[in-house]
């Protein structure tokens, strides 16, 4: 189980699509930092990742973006460490 984290907006660069193209079935997302923005831009991409409860945003990088009422998990720091104990491997993509 990959632990997939994306901390680069998907109009700034390609990490959200290259994680999507090599994801699993069993793997989990974490959007961070600018990767929060793929919420209100690739909402339909992520539609799948958020039915399947595998998609999680860090509920500080939301609020300092202004996003309110996103279907992902918010997560906070302590579950973001937890995730990243629970997976192995961690891809980074920014």
């Amino acid at each position: 189980m990959t632990l997939h984290i994306v901390s680069q907006s998907p109009e700034a660069g390609p990490a959200l699509a290259s994680c999507l193209r090599v994801i699993a079935g069993d793997d989990v997302v974490i959007l961070l930092n600018d990767g929060i923005y793929a919420l209100a831009s690739q909402k339909a991409t992520l539609l799948p990742l958020i039915a399947e409860r595998r998609l999680f945003a860090l509920a500080d990088d939301l609020k300092l973006r202004g996003f309110k009422g996103f279907e992902a998990q918010t997560i906070n720091y302590e579950r973001f460490v937890e995730l990243s104990c629970q997976h192995n491997p961690i891809q980074s993509w920014y």
